[in-house]
């Protein structure tokens, strides 16, 4: 299974952006809307569960997610999550078909790509 967090990371923020608070099935169906065939519910369970142990996230006691107001940091914990990411991916493409079936190596490595677009253009603004 590959990872999609870098566009699971966005989406939260983007959904939690301005105060805004969402319960997970909120979260849920939005993504399944908007991220299309990029979507995993697993995924974003998991990631929505990460960010909140982090304390990236808030969750209230009705169970809805929030941004905590302490943001400094989530775009470093990105960059690294991305960079790990990048670097794992790196070392299973460099042995493609012990790792990666028919159309999952065309997606690691276009998501590859992708990620390492993100880096540079993070990296030119810091």
């Amino acid at each position: 299974m590959k990872r999609k967090n870098e566009f699971l990371y966005e989406f939260i923020y983007e959904q939690l952006a301005n105060g805004v608070k969402r319960t997970f099935v909120q979260i849920d169906e939005i993504a399944k809307q908007r991220l299309g065939d990029l979507y995993n519910q697993k995924q974003l369970r998991n990631l929505l569960y990460n960010l909140v142990s982090k304390n990236e996230l808030g969750q209230d006691g009705n169970e809805y997610y929030c941004l905590c107001k302490k943001e400094i940091g989530i775009i470093s914990e990105y960059l690294r999550e991305l960079e790990n990411i990048c670097r794992k991916t790196e070392r299973k493409l460099k042995n493609p078909f012990e790792n990666y079936h028919g159309q999952g190596l065309l997606e690691a490595e276009k998501l590859y790509r992708i990620n390492k677009e993100v880096l540079k253009l993070i990296k030119s603004y810091e």
